[in-house]
């Protein structure tokens, strides 16, 4: 286990700096001395204004070791002055009596205490809050969730003086073994230690599942702790579930404090802590993931799913996806396929032919999308599209028969193009139904379309069969003439064939 900057934190961890600093206080303390006693020796008159002189080792004492270092500091004070108090008030260089510098002697020490501790502890709160929150930001830089829980140990373990621990990560809410990583976080062992499966009475699975902290003092003799060959050593030990609210995403241990002491409230909290931060960067990050594999999703959908509608349905739907449930709805169906196409697919070179068709295609399909359809599907020249389904659209019977004419429109518009390129000229009938129909997400798990389906879609396509006897380009269902309110461009076929009630031609002059 190394430090962030790569160091070892078993050495980091003796602090030459404190050592130091009592030496010079020290030294402050014999420098005080040493004034103070020259100054009644020589019968300075600056005598009386350098006893303050011993106000500065106190002050420094309690700014930097807080109330502990404050009393130590007063206890040294009295140690070294009250001795001089009656030596001095006998030189007369003294302007109290003894009983009165003492009094005096004691506010300087009650001044070091208070005000040098409050400073101090103030100061102790300061770095303490400086390094957790250099913590959590070292944490939150890590890039996974493996790295984020094995860097939360790593830096517990400092901050708490434990010589090691171990980090769990589980890939799954119900923590099996099998979808979690156990890897060691020792000071001896090498960055990057390979991660196995833990065993099933693992004491970090026992801390995951109850998503509760937990601390043992015999940990060579807990059962729950299995942490391979190096357990039978340990001490005591500390293991913190790392979770956001109910989502727990592994844990770490602690263990083998130093100096034979176990982990203490204040370790545990500290633990907690940075527990805690771990759990949200991993939430985080999980939601990140998520919003991204939506949002890839989401296109991918849209994609796919605009190749059959417009992209105003497309967007509407995915917006709305309980539109994809199955379900019975009042659609308007209409149905275009080529006369002749078998005679024509024999008079011209396939590439020609296919060529020829996706020109075709594009043109009906634009109209289609233009006015709010959906491409059912494809049948060699047939297309089959509807009106009403997977977005409501009162007006769906309306929108299919001013497609019906605008692709007539544009056909007569291709015929011109390709009669100037010497191609041949295509026809088309269409039928136009509206009825009650099946619609959904049809298919297996593989691969499903969003269809319709039902007998009166059926309908529909043997209603276009009839428009080459009927002598018409484009027919309309009795159903499909009342709910597009149209009546003024259709006109009634007479002798409709049985089982299709009043069948109507459009007229694209009047539309």
């Amino acid at each position: 286990m190394q430090t962030p900057d790569g160091g070892n934190p078993a050495k980091k961890r003796i602090n030459l700096s404190d050592k130091a600093r009592w030496a010079l206080i020290f030294f402050e303390f014999l420098a005080a001395y040493a004034v103070f006693y020259i100054s009644f020796s020589g019968e300075w008159k600056s005598h009386i204004y350098l006893r303050f002189l011993m106000i500065v080792p106190l002050y420094h004492a309690g700014a930097t070791f807080g109330y502990t270092g404050s009393i130590i500091s007063s206890l040294l004070n009295i140690f070294m002055f009250v001795p001089i108090i009656p030596i001095a008030a006998r030189s007369r260089t003294y302007d109290f009596d003894p009983s009165s510098a003492i009094i005096i002697l004691f506010f300087y020490i009650f001044f070091g205490i208070f005000v040098g501790g409050t400073v101090g502890k103030t100061r102790k709160t300061s770095r303490y809050v400086d390094t957790l929150s250099q913590v959590f930001m070292r944490i939150l830089a890590e890039p996974d969730e493996a790295s984020i829980i094995r860097r939360s140990c790593e830096e517990a373990a400092i901050l708490t003086d434990a010589a090691g621990g171990a980090a769990l990560v589980c890939r799954d809410a119900e923590i099996t073994p099998g979808k979690c990583s156990l890897s060691s976080v020792f000071s001896q062992d090498p960055p990057g230690e390979e991660s196995v499966e833990p065993p099933p009475d693992n004491i970090l699975l026992w801390c995951a599942r109850a998503n509760a902290l937990i601390s043992t003092n015999s940990a060579g003799h807990d059962k729950r702790l299995t942490v391979g060959p190096r357990a039978a050593h340990v001490k005591s030990a500390l293991a913190v579930p790392v979770s956001f609210e109910s989502s727990v995403y592994g844990s770490f241990l602690l263990m083998d404090k130093k100096n034979d002491e176990n982990f203490s409230d204040k370790d545990m909290s500290i633990a907690k802590a940075i527990a805690e931060t771990a759990g949200s960067a991993i939430h985080n990050i999980v939601q990140e993931k998520e919003s991204q594999q939506e949002k890839l999703r989401e296109e991918q959908m849209r994609e796919l799913f605009s190749r059959f509608v417009s992209s105003s349905v497309a967007d509407y739907v995915l917006e709305r996806p309980g539109l994809l449930k199955g379900r019975w709805e009042e659609v308007t169906v209409l149905v275009s396929d080529i006369r002749d196409f078998t005679a024509i697919s024999e008079k011209v070179t396939p590439k020609e032919l296919v060529n020829q068709l996706n020109e075709y295609f594009t043109a009906m399909v634009d109209v289609i999308f233009d006015n709010k359809g959906t491409i059912d599907k494809f049948i060699g020249d047939c297309i089959i599209a509807y009106w009403g389904a997977p977005a409501p659209d009162p007006e769906h019977a309306a929108r299919a028969v001013k497609a019906a004419a605008e692709m007539s429109r544009a056909l007569d518009s291709l015929n011109s193009d390709w009669e100037r390129r010497s191609m041949t000229p295509l026809s088309s009938g269409i039928a136009i139904h509206t009825c009650k129909a099946l619609i959904g997400n049809l298919g297996d798990e593989r691969k499903k379309t969003f269809t319709i389906m039902g007998e009166e879609v059926e309908k529909a396509v043997k209603m276009e069969s009839l428009s080459r006897t009927l002598n018409a380009k484009t027919i309309i269902s009795e159903s499909a003439a009342g709910a597009s309110n149209l009546s003024s461009a259709l006109t009634e076929i007479p002798d409709s064939p049985p089982g299709f009630g009043r069948l109507f031609s459009l007229s694209m002059e009047r539309i």
